[in-house]
């Protein structure tokens, strides 16, 4: 049973007269009456009407959910109406009026709080903050450097700004059933002229999608279409191919040496000049004075420091591991010394990008280099990831190498083991963990290289076996003996072929196919030439 109730409010006009209209809540009717009231005793002609801009919905069927939903026109209404109701009928229970009680900003601020955490290791580092922007962007909270920014290109001063901004996205204030394909197409636009790249739009579809799908499938906000997938998303193509020469492999491990020298010598430094400063000689000087003499003590340290410290090579070994187990970067970074397994030479990534845990094999030189890492901590690579990042530029400053990326490594040690002719694709997805062995469809062409030489190894040695076996008399392929090829075979064989060319009745003179018939008959054409 459906109900439908205007909620809409009361209008009342007079014609040529708009200083006199006046509007009226739906639950004022009364009120809308007595101003019609005073109207006429001017002598005027008031008309009194209500509006259909919000129509509310109640659906109550036995054995179904009840419904309740407001619309902005009797024909939106009536439509809903019957769309439920042919559900009900067919025995399917419906939650649409559920999705239209909840903006898209509501259930992304739900995403972050309960599936947010249950997602792999890339949420705590890269998506939180992500979703959180886009939480921010669709309620106009920004934080203190986006406000900034905000002040800066507004030219105003950063108090000046209101608390609450708008929403740089008004349509994740919707209601979740009436975000449209159109809106987000919107959305990919306001992107692409804020200049991002296609593959970071993409990326962000992929945050959105994650909201609908759980929204729909898990939360149960019914919608009549997912809008994610009727948008048309950026087309780019990323895909790096950047090898590694070997001199700039060479070159690469020597800058690594030297930035854990840097890095040694820096923290042996840094731990003398704390024990310095502790004493009260050092607190009695002026801020001058200890300028000065933090600069001469640090020299005399660094030189200490050269003699003294025995660095440890973590970065180099770092390296290694990356070329050697096509490991991503976030998991060589939070490798575990329990998940090491020297004597096994293997690793084990309890959680990976695609949320599948993997175990690794490890090649000699690298189980040499980690027994030689000390064990000062739980994790293998002693190293985080900002760490990482300005080490890494610092060494191809260094090592003079010029665009590489630290995910380039992980390229580079597929593409080894690729070239070796080995390993088959599936053997290469054991290695490197891809989700989908399409995603290694890039390496087959290393691998069909060596295949093809395989091929002509084989093939080469079987046409040496069958020519070992044949016997060339003045250019004719002689059969070897023992064949038990007949000449009566022959001429069986031949009666056969033309019987079969010609269907009709035809005589053979079985003379004309001996061999001396042939070579007579030769040599009367050869006479009459």
């Amino acid at each position: 049973m459906a109900t439908i109730l205007n909620r809409s409010r009361y209008t009342v006009t007079v014609k040529h007269r708009e200083d006199l209209y006046k509007e009226f809540p739906c639950t004022a009717k009364q009120a809308a009456r007595e101003y019609c009231k005073s109207l006429r005793s001017q002598g005027l002609k008031p008309r009194v009407a209500q509006l259909e801009n919000k129509i509310l919905v109640r659906i109550r069927n036995k054995g179904f959910p009840a419904e309740e939903g407001q619309f902005e026109s009797m024909a939106e209404a009536e439509h809903f109406i019957q769309k439920v109701e042919s559900e009900h009928r067919e025995g399917k229970a419906t939650t649409f009026l559920k999705s239209r009680k909840i903006s898209f900003v509501q259930l992304l601020e739900r995403y972050i709080l309960q599936e947010g955490p249950k997602r792999p290791v890339p949420w705590e580092t890269v998506e939180k903050y992500r979703f959180n922007k886009f939480l921010r962007e669709g309620t106009g909270n920004f934080n203190v450097r986006e406000r900034r920014k905000l002040a800066k290109e507004l030219d105003v001063a950063l108090q000046d700004l209101p608390k609450k901004l708008t929403p740089d996205h008004p349509w994740m204030q919707k209601p979740f059933a009436d975000v449209t394909a159109e809106d987000i197409e919107d959305y990919i636009q306001v992107r692409q002229d804020e200049g991002l790249m296609p593959s970071t739009i993409d990326r962000e579809l992929d945050s959105i999608s994650a909201v609908f799908s759980v929204a729909i499938n898990v939360w149960g906000y019914a919608v009549t279409e997912n809008a994610m997938k009727k948008i048309r998303r950026p087309k780019y193509f990323n895909e790096r191919d950047r090898r590694l020469k070997v001199d700039e492999w060479r070159r690469l491990l020597l800058a690594a040496c030297d930035e854990d020298k840097r890095r040694c010598y820096s923290s042996f430094v840094d731990e003398m000049m704390g024990q310095v400063r502790k004493g009260e000689s050092f607190g009695a000087l002026t801020a001058a004075e200890r300028k000065v003499r933090t600069k001469v003590l640090r020299a005399q340290f660094q030189v200490r420091a050269e003699k003294e410290c025995d660095p440890v090579s973590t970065l180099e070994t770092l390296i290694v591991f990356l070329l050697c187990t096509a490991a991503r970067r976030g998991e060589a970074l939070a490798l575990k010394w329990e998940h090491v397994d020297l004597e096994g030479r293997s690793a084990y990534f309890p959680m990976t990008k695609n949320g599948r845990p993997r175990t690794v094999p490890l090649r000699r030189e690298v189980v040499d280099m980690l027994g030689d890492l000390p064990r000062t901590g739980d994790n293998v690579f002693n190293v985080s990831v900002d760490t990482l990042k300005n080490a890494w530029q610092r060494m191809l400053k260094g090592a003079a190498i010029k665009d590489l990326h630290v995910h380039d490594l992980r390229h580079e040690a597929i593409s080894a083991i690729a070239e070796t002719g080995k390993f088959s694709l599936i053997d290469l997805q054991a290695i490197s963990g891809h989700k989908d062995v399409r995603m290694l469809l890039r390496y087959s062409h290393l691998c069909v290289r060596k295949l093809a030489a395989r091929l002509d190894e084989v093939f080469a040695q079987e046409h040496e076996e069958d020519s070992a076996q044949k016997t060339i008399h003045r250019g004719r392929i002689r059969l070897p003996s023992g064949k038990g090829l007949k000449m009566g075979d022959l001429i069986q064989e031949s009666i056969q072929a033309v019987a079969v060319r010609e269907p009709k009745e035809v005589k053979l003179d079985m003379a004309g196919l001996s061999r001396s018939a042939v070579v007579v008959e030769e040599k009367e054409q050869r006479a009459a030439a």
